[in-house]
């Protein structure tokens, strides 16, 4: 057997293991209707707007991608499941589209309007979810407030202009430049001699 023959069959047998289904399968579980057990992880069930979450089509569409994320979130559109992983708030390092508080943008942006979806959080996240969102927003608040303090910029109630007084400041402004400009040399314009 040849070098060729003995690649052409090994991409054979690959190409009918996938076609097969026989790639990587995961263990799914559905503890009750508010939990889920995927491999050694349990998730719980946190949204479920209009029906959304089908647990045959996520065992289709899932992947070992998703297990390093806090939250799945899966949407439908076309009668297709897409799915998207986002991380707690506490993570370093993480862009902040990748964080559940970005959810509610998603869903607007990123997702027909009305759509069926589902979010799917680890149970040990789900618990701390709501003490951390409003801590988060507590740092953020004092670090708003330490940010306006270094700048000196407190807000201070302003006063409105008055409109006519503007336009006599630029009307004086205007007389002065062109009193000057009178003062400087003149042009004079001369005729072309003729040769």
């Amino acid at each position: 057997m040849s070098e060729k023959e003995s690649l052409t069959n090994q991409l054979e047998s690959i190409l009918t293991y996938y076609a097969k289904g026989e790639a990587e399968t995961y263990l799914f579980a559905r503890i009750d209707d508010a939990h889920i057990q995927i491999e050694d992880e349990t998730y719980t069930l946190v949204a479920d707007y209009r029906e959304g979450f089908d647990l045959e089509r996520f065992k289709d569409r899932y992947d070992e991608y998703f297990a390093k994320y806090d939250y799945i979130v899966g949407d439908w559109a076309a009668d297709q499941l897409r799915l998207r992983g986002f991380y707690q708030l506490n993570r370093q390092k993480v862009p902040r589209n990748r964080t559940i508080d970005f959810l509610d943008d998603y869903l607007k942006e990123y997702c027909n309007f009305g759509c069926a979806y589902f979010v799917l959080a680890k149970q040990d996240v789900a618990a701390t979810y709501p003490e951390e969102l409003v801590t988060y927003y507590q740092r953020h608040q004092q670090q708003l407030e330490r940010n306006e303090q270094k700048l000196g910029q407190v807000d201070k109630p302003r006063q409105k202009a008055n409109i006519q007084t503007r336009s006599k400041q630029k009307s004086q402004s205007k007389q002065a430049v062109r009193t000057k400009r009178k003062h400087k040399g003149s042009f004079i314009i001369r005729k072309k001699e003729e040769a």
